[in-house]
């Protein structure tokens, strides 16, 4: 089933590399278009399903593994006058580099890129960059451990 969700995703316009699998539902929301700012590299695996939240780039790397119920939200918002709190759009890019391994029930929120070879716990929520070779978890997310970069 997951090849034929992939081939689907690919027939439809995403960019996917040779040997990634979506796995599970992938929901694309927002204003933009996905054949422009979003894609997926070479071996990754989403298990699914992911959430992309699509008002600027989402950029998924190479090698890169996304757990069950991930979000990845480019737009964040203003907030306004008393009258309506919620208030403009601001879309940041988001850009998970190669060999990340981003656990279930984590939100990536806009204008982060997390670093190559970096682990992000089940559950975070990561608010800001995260360095290459890094573990993160929590809320918000900080480094818990720095990896062996070999």
């Amino acid at each position: 089933m997951s090849f034929t969700r992939t081939t689907a995703l690919r027939l439809s316009g995403l960019r996917i590399g040779p040997r990634s699998r979506v796995m599970g539902a992938l929901r694309i929301t927002g204003p933009c278009n996905p054949r422009d700012l979003f894609s997926i590299g070479t071996d990754t695996l989403v298990t699914g399903p992911l959430h992309v939240d699509l008002g600027a780039e989402v950029r998924i790397g190479n090698r890169v593994y996304i757990g069950h119920d991930v979000a990845i939200l480019t737009i964040n918002h203003e907030i306004g006058p008393a009258e309506q709190r919620c208030g403009s759009h601001v879309p940041e890019p988001i850009t998970i580099q190669d060999g990340v391994w981003i656990g279930a029930r984590a939100s990536i929120l806009p204008g982060v890129t997390v670093g190559r070879g970096a682990v992000v716990a089940a559950g975070a929520v990561v608010t800001r960059d995260v360095a290459a070779n890094r573990l993160v978890g929590g809320v918000p997310a900080r480094v818990l451990r720095e990896l062996d970069p070999g």
